[in-house]
């Protein structure tokens, strides 16, 4: 290269450098794609000058789709201290390759990487100095299937080893190659179980859960602050939280897109519903564990959402004979503000005198319970909704449910609205129609 300019290991680190960010970045405003477009543009003008291929052959690559040499070591996932534990040859790069990790490659214009994130390992790359990789590989492995790379959108070439759980991908820019590999496993029905409940730990997680339990429970603190590998090929796993609160709001799976078809034969069809804004929805109800998976039929960019949330089902809301509700175990009635905090801590709000439980199989967040109280401060009563908006069968079937729990009900009035008593001897028990907020309205007691 001319006196001052840059050599051909900083244009092989600039490239390198502007890969990475163009799979770690999906949008951009146009100034900064500008930038990066120039400054690849610039590099592979002067990386023509820096020489032919590289000489390594398909034999270096071995007979197997997997990293060539101490990177076969490494899994992505894997603890800084864990790849040090094992390749303790591993160094961080100088110059302009400080805060990148290296492992000899034994190969003249070879480089092999470890890419970490968050101190775990991101990528596996090789990254080599030749226009001849491609057909090199497939010499080695046999021929590669082409994807369109969900960030370049360009076709790619892609080899799977699942028996071995690796996947090679492979993306080139003029006579510089980067061949990525990382975990591989096929997404099955059989990941996702016999009943629609989160995979692994996340489902001994609860809704409403603080953070760093639940952190703790699933065994990885990176799960309740961002998506992390949930084990299948291009599947992803978050414990949800709130900003607010600290508290875990769901579950949320992202997935293929066309996974819907795995989860209907794990779990079935499920119920076809909709969301408040008519978003068209598939549900599956658990009601053993109280989980429910929400599956949203039109896809977010390539990848679907699975979404797992508790919900409280009418046998644990209502039970099934008795004069009390099987969700309040100790009674309620009668009972002041204060028994009613010490009783239950969890889902009494003393502030506005409400219970938050969580929501009906139809419901979106969670079930309000209004409360009255006498003037002696002891509660005389409770009201809440019961939606039936999400799915067309829902309002019958709620009613239908309702007499099953009381029996057939004798026709009433509330201003002016008619209503059902299902119970009029104390405690009574009154059920009306709200079309406007589509629910049932139930009252427990007296108002």
């Amino acid at each position: 290269m001319g006196p001052g300019g840059p050599t051909c290991d900083e244009i092989f680190a600039i490239l390198a450098r502007h890969m990475a960010c163009s799979r770690a970045v999906t949008t951009m405003k146009l100034p900064v794609m500008r930038s990066l477009t120039s400054i690849t543009a610039i590099a592979l003008a002067t990386l023509a000058a820096c020489g032919g291929d590289s000489g390594v052959s398909a034999g270096y690559f071995g007979k197997t789709v997997e990293p060539p040499r101490g990177l076969g070591k490494l899994r992505p996932g894997m603890t800084r201290e864990e790849v040090k534990a094992v390749t303790p040859d591993l160094k961080e790069g100088k110059g302009i390759h400080e805060g990148d990790w290296f492992l000899d490659s034994g190969a003249d214009d070879v480089q092999l990487e470890v890419e970490f994130d968050d101190d775990r390992v991101q990528d596996l790359i090789v990254k080599a100095r030749t226009t001849k990789l491609e057909p090199m590989l497939t010499e080695a492995w046999g021929a590669p299937k082409k994807e369109i790379d969900r960030y370049s959108k360009e076709e790619t070439a892609v080899w799977l080893n699942e028996a071995g759980g690796w996947r090679a991908s492979l993306s080139c820019l003029e006579r510089m190659c980067f061949l990525y590999f990382k975990n591989y496993k096929p997404l099955t029905a059989d990941f996702f179980g016999k009943t629609p409940v989160p995979p692994g730990a996340f489902a001994k997680v609860r809704v409403g859960m603080a953070a760093d339990e639940a952190a703790k429970l699933i065994g990885d603190p990176a799960a309740v602050e961002k998506y992390v590998d949930a084990g299948p090929d291009d599947v992803s796993i978050i414990a949800q939280t709130s900003s607010d609160t600290k508290q875990v709001s769901s579950i949320r799976l992202m997935l293929p897109k066309e996974s819907k078809e795995l989860l209907a034969k794990a779990w079935g069809p499920g119920v076809a519903g909709k969301d408040s804004i008519d978003k068209p929805l598939t549900v599956w109800l658990d009601e053993a564990s109280g989980w429910r998976a929400i599956w949203e039929d039109q896809p977010i960019g390539d990848s679907g959402s699975l979404e797992f949330t508790n919900y409280l089902s009418l046998p644990a809301l209502l039970g099934d004979s008795g004069d009390e509700l099987a969700v309040f175990s100790t009674p309620i009635l009668g009972k002041t503000k204060d028994e009613l905090a010490q009783a239950y801590p969890a889902v009494w709000k003393g502030d506005d005198e409400v219970f938050e439980l969580p929501p009906t199989a139809w419901g979106s967040h969670w079930t309000r319970v209004n409360t009255y109280f006498d003037e002696a401060g002891k509660l005389t009563g409770i009201r809440f909704g019961i939606p039936y908006e999400g799915t067309a069968t829902a309002k019958a079937d709620l009613q239908a449910a309702f007499e099953k729990r009381w029996g057939a009900p004798k026709a009433g009035e509330d201003l002016g609205r008619p209503t059902m008593i299902f119970h009029d001897a104390p405690p009574k028990v009154v059920v009306g129609d709200q079309t406007i907020t589509g629910e049932w309205e139930l009252t427990y007691g007296e108002r």
